[in-house]
């Protein structure tokens, strides 16, 4: 495993979901929808993958992992 990948994926899938979990007044769920479709559309350099698209459905997973504390 390349040294400090494990961060660099953190780091990454946090950027990710930050505009949602950091704000100091909750989005709608409408709004996060929205949100996670437009991150969604964009394309990416992933570390430790060749993939450069993130799923909507994805996205939801990395917000609910953090939210559980993960």
């Amino acid at each position: 495993m390349i040294p400090g990948l494990r961060e660099q994926v953190a780091a990454f899938r946090y950027s990710l979901i930050a505009p949602v979990v950091s704000r100091q007044t909750p989005l709608s769920p409408g709004e996060i929808g929205a949100y996670l479709r437009q991150t969604s559309a964009m394309e990416y350099v992933i570390p430790g993958s060749t993939q450069t698209r993130v799923s909507v459905r994805t996205l939801e997973r990395y917000l609910a992992l953090y939210r559980r504390g993960g």
